[in-house]
């Protein structure tokens, strides 16, 4: 079993982790260096806090973080930015590549193991990039490229193999790759993730050279106590990060058509696609989406479902039932035109009371869940845009198991609260509560634990640096994990 954690941190970069003096945030009335310190400490709870439900501690074995900014006045190499498909492939170079080597070492620091890893981070769009980090004691690192020096970009064919440049050329070990993985015999010093892809036949990808591709990073799951080393599972990891446009829903359906994605996993290998798809789980029947059908037919099954998929309906008052699927937050700032419609609020309406707000704000959506993406029209039914699907070869396990939305704000798994009908997915995982003072408005009769009443004005409370704003500040998306 191999424990994987997905996020999608708003553009990460070594700005949101690092830095900062005693200047103050007028809005958080925090200075900027507790600002970077508490997003930088909210990260790494995310990754050591959580634990089994035996209390055990359940650090992952793997993490991927998605959106490591690449933007245009981070390059230090000078590339053309108004050609974007030179540089998929490339370094993430500047704030964002050493954002992600920075998180590295607080890792290996934090955890005390030395031998957490990174893959070295590459663009998969014009301004995306994703890192791969992996605890090399069980974990090796296949590519499936090799890194041919410099800046690159990894390609294809017959390239012998470079080194990486500073900060990344301590990321990976210089440990010989197993047989029966890509760049068998060779270091994994020398591999390199793939941002290149194929159709299958008679298909067409549905994306464009400005389109952020899927991120392919290929580790081994090894037994090294063997002389030598013996594979036990090959791991082809597929990042995802689609478009927020109108491509969206052209883009998940056309994972399907791609042929690393859609043929068949190897009997001991497993195909995972984790991200954000930025297409919600739930159709407005509460079906599961039709855009994920491909990839379901294909073979592979989500994470984060009711199980099973064939789920009775919710009832007909559906309260509090996207909640429980919910992995991204609300702002707290109005927007540019000042308006406040789409800020995060911790508002309870009971059954049937659609007077103020919709009436599935409840436990344990609460309001605050969703987007204030100004271009999507009902910003209330924007909740659930990340997951994870798998697909086992016939010895490589299964099933994926104890998908767990890492909220911050409602902690889970979701059992304080009776569950509405339709079986919604409570999560495994225990995530110790984030917020330390705030009360819920109309609450249930039953509150999460160590809810603080008090009588504080509930939006002031809620926006507090303490509360929702390091939250928040960090990202507009939860992490989840599963096992895989």
């Amino acid at each position: 079993m191999t424990r994987i954690l997905v996020w999608n941190i708003e553009d990460f970069d070594l700005n949101k982790i690092s830095g900062g003096d005693l200047t103050l945030n007028d809005f958080y009335q925090e200075t900027t260096a507790n600002v970077t310190t508490g997003r930088f400490d909210y990260i790494m709870a995310n990754i050591r806090q959580v634990t089994a439900p035996n209390m055990a501690a359940a650090l992952p074995d793997i993490i991927i973080v998605i959106e490591v900014s690449a933007k245009p006045e981070y390059d230090p190499f000078g590339a053309n930015w108004n050609l974007a498909l030179p540089n998929i492939g490339r370094l993430a170079a500047g704030l964002g590549g050493q954002g992600a080597e920075r998180l590295l070492r607080r890792i290996r620091t934090d955890t005390g193991n030395a031998n957490w890893m990174m893959a070295p981070p590459l663009m998969t769009g014009p301004k995306d990039a994703v890192a791969v980090y992996y605890d090399s004691s069980n974990y090796c690192f296949a590519g499936p490229l090799r890194w041919p020096g410099g800046n690159g970009p990894a390609r294809e064919g017959g390239d012998v193999g470079g080194d990486y440049p500073p900060p990344f050329n301590d990321a990976l070990p210089d440990t010989p790759i197993p047989r029966g993985l890509p760049n068998a015999r060779t270091s994994e010093k020398r591999s390199a993730a793939s941002t290149i892809f194929h159709a299958m036949d008679g298909t067409a990808f549905a994306w464009n050279d400005r389109a952020k591709r899927p991120y392919l990073v290929v580790l081994g799951e090894v037994d090294y106590s063997r002389n030598p080393p013996v594979l036990r599972r090959k791991i082809s990891l597929f990042a995802i990060h689609g478009p927020a446009d109108a491509n969206r829903d052209a883009y998940v359906r056309s994972l399907a058509t791609v042929r690393e994605i859609a043929e068949a996993p190897a009997d001991n290998e497993v195909k995972i696609l984790a991200g954000d798809f930025n297409n919600n789980l739930l159709a407005a029947d509460f079906a599961i989406n039709p855009n994920y059908q491909p990839l379901l037919d294909a073979g592979y099954r989500l994470g984060l479902v009711p199980p099973p998929i064939a789920v009775p309906p919710p009832p007909a008052d559906p309260s509090g039932y996207r909640g429980y699927f919910a992995t991204t937050v609300k702002g707290l700032q109005p927007d540019n035109n000042g308006q406040s419609n789409r800020l995060a609020q911790f508002w309870y309406n009971r059954p049937g009371n659609v007077t103020s707000r919709p009436s599935y704000n409840y436990y344990p959506g609460f309001g605050y869940f969703g987007t204030d993406a100004p271009q999507v029209g009902n910003i209330d039914a924007v909740f659930s845009l990340d997951n994870f699907f798998a697909w086992f070869g016939a010895a490589a396990g299964g099933p994926i198991s104890n998908c767990t939305v890492l909220n911050g704000v409602v902690p889970p798994p979701y059992a304080t609260v009776g569950q509405p009908a339709g079986n919604p997915p409570k999560g495994h995982y225990f995530f110790p509560w984030q917020m330390t003072n705030i009360a819920f408005q109309n609450p249930p009769d039953v509150l999460p634990e160590r809810t603080n009443q008090q009588n504080t004005p509930r939006k002031t409370a809620l926006r507090q640096w303490n509360n929702l704003g390091h939250i928040r500040a960090t990202s507009d998306h939860m992490a989840l994990v599963a096992d895989i």
